[in-house]
């Protein structure tokens, strides 16, 4: 994993990558990485949390007034 300093770092260094024996490399590398992985891209903890806890109590209300 590479972290550059800025964005304008990133760009200096792409031109001379993309054309690098080693680009097909970090390519493959990437389909294999779980920070792409568009099924987790669910917009962030808030997103995913809020409807968990929603859900939980949810069912903890059903469960609470069936009995």
């Amino acid at each position: 994993m590479n972290r550059y300093r800025s964005r304008r770092d990133l760009m200096a260094v792409l031109p001379s990558t993309l054309g690098a024996e080693h680009h097909g490399l970090k390519l493959a590398a990437l389909e294999k990485t779980l920070a792409f992985e568009p099924s987790l891209m669910l917009g962030g903890p808030r997103a995913v949390v809020a409807p968990v806890v929603a859900l939980t109590a949810a069912l903890a209300q059903i469960v609470i007034n069936g009995q």
